[in-house]
């Protein structure tokens, strides 16, 4: 017998085919439901589907809903949110929160690898800024354009609404440490790293007059620079790539700082004393 090519329910797969669902060409997704063997089950529309087929009405939200609107930067590991409404949720690896998204923030999204409700992007990025982590949520903000969101036109209109939604507080805190220049989340971290140590007035993505290159954060009125090398600038080519870009920003008079995740996190007050030092010997 072919696979069903949608999820499909433990009960009702097991009067068709018996118990014996394992050789059907199926596989579990979540308890109670059963995928085909051949699904992307990361993908997050698969995701999303899987969602509808349990909840009907069920609408994706937080990093599910961004992932499956093209975010740059999901998590690599995150549960399955979404707005259950008055329903309660109680399922491993899921996250249904008993509330309603506006009409307004609901899309219906398809493509090949399923369909179902999201929350319109704003609205995605405004549930993943009121929960948890504030880093994490100015990371997710930072990247707000790369899926047509404005922080500061879309999502802060949210966190100003009327009705008591729980979190809107620290969206306002991550929408005021917002910069939307930052290429990347640890970009982003590496700018709230200064700002935690009191090294302002730093911008994201400052072109070096006369050279070919963009500086991840820079002092344009010290030229002292900050860059964060992450896993790809460890290969050789890069690597030497790095050292005559480094160079050549010496000679041009720039002092460049490049900063490993360790001197972010582990090392963070040596790694902040060494820049403040420079900054100091240029007159800032």
């Amino acid at each position: 017998m072919r696979p069903d090519p949608s999820p499909r329910r433990t009960r009702d797969l097991v009067p068709e085919r018996g118990r014996r669902l394992h050789s059907s060409g199926l596989v579990p997704h979540h308890r109670g439901l059963w995928v085909p063997r051949t699904a992307d089950r990361d993908h997050p529309l698969t995701r999303i589907t899987a969602i509808t087929a349990l909840y009907p009405g069920a609408i994706a939200t937080g990093w599910l809903a961004a992932d499956a609107h093209g975010h740059p930067f999901p998590p690599r590991d995150y549960p399955d949110e979404f707005a259950a409404g008055s329903t309660r949720v109680r399922r491993p690896g899921m996250i249904g929160r008993q509330y309603t998204i506006p009409r307004e923030h609901v899309c219906h999204l398809t493509g090949t690898a399923g369909a179902g409700l999201a929350a319109s992007p704003a609205w995605a990025l405004f549930d993943i800024a009121r929960r948890g982590d504030l880093t994490d949520a100015v990371c997710a903000l930072d990247a707000g354009p790369s899926i047509g969101v404005d922080p500061e036109r879309d999502v802060r209109p949210l966190s100003m609404d009327p009705r008591r939604i729980p979190g809107k507080r620290q969206v306002l805190a991550a929408l005021d440490l917002c910069d939307t220049g930052a290429a990347s989340p640890w970009e982003t971290r590496t700018r709230l790293f200064l700002l935690r140590h009191g090294l302002t007035r730093f911008e994201t993505q400052v072109p070096a007059p006369g050279l070919p290159y963009v500086l991840d954060l820079a002092r344009r009125d010290l030229k002292v620079g900050v860059e964060y090398d992450g896993e790809y600038h460890r290969t050789p080519a890069q690597h030497a790539k790095d050292l005559t870009r480094w160079n050549r920003l010496r000679r041009a008079g720039w002092l460049v700082y490049p900063l490993t995740t360790t001197m972010v996190t582990r090392d963070e007050h040596a790694t902040a004393a060494d820049i403040r030092a420079g900054v100091r010997e240029r007159g800032g």
